[in-house]
């Protein structure tokens, strides 16, 4: 027996199917997800980039005054509200975000959005972005995922969140009006993750002087601080031209317009469509991806001039995307939204929504040291399993390989969340129910057979819910 399409669809290209939901009829029917997820609003966060952007600013401005004046009360109340705040914005949208997933039926388009934001990574890992990871992924990435790379790319690298997190606001020409007077140069970092990261890769036909070329090209792309959006300075421009993999850039007099056009070409440089190509094949299929799969891929890259449908097509045609399936180990936060939507009828979901909507906002949303002690279904199982939304450690983003997440520590916590959820008051149902609404009808006998042997129901829909057929897809 092996693996329908039926079955696979859901849990490969998907988070799994909740319970009264409809399989997916083919392979139309998934790519049609992605153009109407990248219509719908996200439901995860509640504020926007520039209006956060400001209030940290004015939070900022506050202590900067306080410390002035020597006001230490004062000083050490607008600290603790600044990081109410951030606790606030990052919280409640890390926690809106997971059951944003178990709840939406478009599963294709979420697993494409949770992929795009950690290709463009901007990590909550620094404190100081915390108020901006959620909006960076609702403004700069989910609205192009149906689009093309070049828009994409120009969104997601312009963000000022981005912008903040590689510290292009510290990079000066160090020939510019600005660099100059204050004795400022270069930051490469924004430039060299476009470069290594979002575009070519790292073994991408580039130099160092490719990157310090388009790190001076970069210059005087600036965050606006009282309007909290990206801008131009022309006063921090390194003056003349750039030869970024031999084309020349700069001669234009708005420096952003020479910005955009690297940024196109880079996107459609053919190393990028390798690099694009193979990184959604891991992230979908396996760590060691068919060649032939990728090369598919990235003809599609090619010749469509980087529209990303025909991409996902070529994935969705080949017939290696549906085979071999069980390659890829579930990530936490894939383990965690899979669970809920198979384990948890749509109304004991809802009841915990509501039971989380009641805690005290503010109060304990994030504990010492970053660490969160409420919501007990969201961030906290996600805390101990080493994958909070949004907090790689690294612009890389999360790591892909089966081996970063089936740890000894890893897997004791994935069994601790299984235990600590069957033992709750919302998963019930027979064990039968609970493996086809896993697997649909996938050959997972030896599941049922496991099952019978087990004490009793709770200890069988663990049994299943920790079972190796769950924890892959």
């Amino acid at each position: 027996m092996t693996w329908t399409f039926e079955a696979v669809a859901p849990l490969r290209f998907g988070y799994g199917r909740r319970p009264g939901e409809a399989p997916v009829a083919d392979r139309d029917s998934l790519l049609a997800q992605v153009p109407q997820g990248a219509a719908t609003p996200p439901g995860f966060v509640s504020g926007h980039s520039p209006a956060r952007i400001k209030t940290l600013y004015d939070l900022n401005e506050r202590i900067k005054n306080a410390r002035k004046q020597n006001r230490p009360e004062e000083l050490e109340a607008v600290r603790e509200e600044r990081r109410q705040f951030w606790k606030r914005a990052y919280g409640g949208d890390a926690h809106d975000r997971v059951l944003w997933s178990v709840t939406q039926p478009l599963g294709f388009y979420e697993r494409l959005a949770f992929f795009w934001a950690d290709h463009f990574t901007v990590s909550a890992y620094r404190r100081s972005l915390r108020h901006v990871v959620g909006p960076f992924e609702a403004e700069a990435i989910r609205p192009f995922i149906a689009g093309d790379f070049v828009t994409l790319l120009r969104h997601a690298a312009l963000h000022p969140a981005m912008l903040v997190y590689l510290d292009q606001y510290r990079s000066y020409g160090p020939n510019s009006e600005l660099g100059l007077d204050r004795g400022r140069g270069l930051n490469e970092n924004l430039a060299r993750e476009i470069i290594e990261l979002h575009s070519l890769s790292v073994d991408g036909p580039y130099s160092q002087s490719d990157v310090r070329q388009f790190a001076e090209l970069l210059t005087g792309l600036v965050v606006e601080r009282k309007s909290g959006r990206q801008g131009f300075n022309p006063k921090a421009s390194e003056p003349g031209t750039m030869r970024v993999l031999d084309r020349v850039y700069g001669a234009s007099p708005d420096g952003l317009d020479a910005v955009l056009a690297a940024l196109e070409d880079l996107a459609r440089h053919p190393a990028t469509a390798r690099h694009i190509a193979r990184k959604l094949a891991v992230h979908f299929l396996s760590d060691s991806p068919p060649d032939d799969v990728v090369r598919h891929m990235e003809a599609a890259y090619r010749d469509n001039d980087t529209a990303l449908m025909p991409v996902y097509r070529a994935l969705l045609e080949h017939p290696a995307s549906w085979q071999t399936f069980g390659q890829k180990v579930r990530q936490p936060f894939d383990f965690l939204v899979t669970t809920l939507r198979v384990a948890l009828p749509p109304g004991k979901l809802d009841e915990v929504t509501a039971r989380q909507a009641r805690m005290e906002e503010g109060d304990g949303m994030m504990g010492d040291g970053g660490r969160p002690r409420e919501w007990p279904w969201t961030l906290r199982p996600l805390s101990r399993m080493g994958q909070l939304p949004w907090s790689p450690p690294g612009p890389d983003g999360w790591a892909e390989a089966a081996e970063a997440w089936l740890s000894p520590q890893g897997l004791t916590e994935r069994l601790a969340m299984v235990a600590e959820l069957v033992r709750g008051p919302w998963v019930r149902g027979k064990p039968k129910a609970l493996i086809e609404r896993a697997f649909g009808d996938g050959p997972v006998d030896r599941l049922g057979l496991l099952t019978l042997e087990a004490g009793n129901a709770k200890e069988a829909r663990a049994l299943i819910l920790a079972s190796p057929e769950f924890q892959r897809r």
